[in-house]
Order: structure tokens, then sequence, then C-alpha cells
């Protein structure tokens, strides 16, 4: 009996220690989020890297381009308009590509399940239909209400609030409404709410994917799902940089980035820090 006892014992510690070396930890009760931290902490960066370099805001205007439209940066009077795909600001490469990608409705929604799709599949391919122990229905849950709480909560309402405080585009007034749909003026404040997409669609569902795999088993798929967060997030950041050097002011920057931060980076790390929160997702 003694013999076995010590025998458990050695394979726990085996376990534990193989565990360790790739990176997973074996103590549920303790969730640093070291992921979702990483992910903000890098969307921070982009942000302010991209606010040094502003030099003016574009708005769309009338054009013929086919792909993502034409621009003028309307805080330089008399500015030429910019049709993409082209050389100039604010065109870059795949942005057109990109933008249809991670901002229509249906990528905002499909994107975000990938990982844990990949990570299902791959328990499935080890333990049959039932995906092992792995709560995927509560992981599931909480991708598809971050998903929605950014589009109804951080989008929708919060856009109404805002267009109620400042007022909508009013009609001429500048220099550039002849050149508007519309006529329409784009002057009152508009925070960035493609960071907001960008951070908690994308970001902030990879950053906890990565931290959820590093508190469960192995699966075969694990480094492609790896792979497949790095890969998003890097695009993701990309566009970021993008939107804020051309499409938004710096107010508007920082207000988006701290839209994402209190509205769900904080809910959810205090959420993760309780170990019965935590548990049930791993």
């Amino acid at each position: 009996a003694a013999s076995d006892v010590y025998k458990r014992q050695y394979q726990r510690r085996v376990r534990e220690l193989f565990l360790k070396d790739m990176g997973r930890s074996t103590d549920k009760s303790r969730f640093d989020c070291f992921w979702l931290k990483a992910v903000l902490g890098a969307a921070v960066v982009v942000t302010v890297a991209a606010i040094s370099r502003f030099q003016g805001k574009f708005v769309r205007v009338a054009g013929v381009s086919a792909s993502t439209g034409c621009w003028l940066n309307k805080d330089i009077e008399h500015s030429s308009v910019i049709c993409c795909p082209s050389d100039h600001a604010p065109c870059y490469p795949l942005d057109s590509s990109l933008h249809k990608l991670l901002c229509s409705l249906e990528g905002s929604v499909l994107i975000p399940l990938v990982p844990l799709a990949m990570n299902f599949a791959a328990s499935v391919w080890d333990s049959g239909l039932s995906g092992g122990r792995q709560p995927w229905g509560v992981r599931l849950g909480l991708v598809v209400f971050m998903v929605f709480w950014r589009m109804v909560v951080l989008y929708l309402a919060l856009n109404t609030a805002e267009e109620w405080v400042v007022g909508p585009d009013i009609r001429g007034g500048c220099w550039y409404s002849e050149l508007r749909r519309g006529g329409k003026c784009r002057e009152v404040f508009d925070h960035a709410d493609h960071l907001v997409l960008y951070m908690v669609n994308y970001l902030c569902t990879a950053g906890l994917e990565l931290d959820l795999l590093t508190k469960s088993a192995l699966n075969p798929l694990s480094h492609a799902v790896k792979a497949w967060c790095f890969g998003l997030c890097g695009a993701v950041l990309y566009c970021m940089y993008h939107t804020a050097v051309y499409f938004h002011t710096p107010a508007e920057s920082v207000v988006g980035v701290v839209v994402a931060t209190l509205g769900t980076y904080l809910p959810l790390w205090a959420a993760l820090g309780n170990s019965r929160i935590s548990n049930a997702l791993v």
C-alpha cells in the first residue's frame, strides 16, 4: 500500500514538472491573467506610438474608389483627396482586406470563436464527443457574452449617449462639406469605437484563450491555437495603429482604449480573480 502511495505521488510530481515545463500551471485557484495583461499592454503601446505620429484626422469623402473609400485630412485646409488603394496616407497595405474581415458583423462574431473551436476539436479528437472534462459551454458563453456586450453596450448604447451629449454632425460650416455625403462636417467628438472593437472582440478573447490554455491539459492543437492567437493579435495591433494614427484624434483614441479597459478588461480581471469563477472555466 505504501508503495502505491509513493508511486502516485511520484506520478503527480512528474506531471506537475511536465506541465510547468510546458508553461502550464496545475494550481487552478491562481489565475494571473498574464496574456490578458500582455495584449492590453501591447494595445496601449501601439496606441501611444500612433498618437505620437498623428498629423490630422482623415474623413471619408465622395469618390469612386472600389476599395476602402476616398479620404482627406480635415485638419489641413484644402488637402488632397486620397482614394485607396494608394501609396499615400491614410491608405496602408491590406487595409481593405483586414477592414472587411475584422470590422464586418460576421467577422466580429465568428473570429473570436475560432481558438475555442480549435481547442474543442482537439479535445473531441482525444476524448470523444464529450470533449473531455473541460466546461466548453461556460467558455463559449463567456466569449459570446463579451462579443454582444461590446456590440450592445460599448457600441450601440455608448454611441447613442455620446451623440446625445456632443450632438450629431452638422451640415455645412466646414471647408470640406461639399465633398461629404449629405454635406455633413465631421467636427464633433467621436471616440474610437473601432479600437474598442479590436481590443474586446479580438485581443481580449485571444488573450483569455491563451490564459486558459496555460491552465488546461495538453491537446494536439495547442501550438496551433497559440499560433492563431498570436497571428490574430499581430493583425489587430497593425490595424489599431493605422486607425489611431489616421482616423481619430489623440483624445478619441485615448477614450476608446479607456472604454475597452474599464468596460471589459478590468471587470474580467476582477471576475477571474475569484477562484470559483476561474475554476469554472478550466
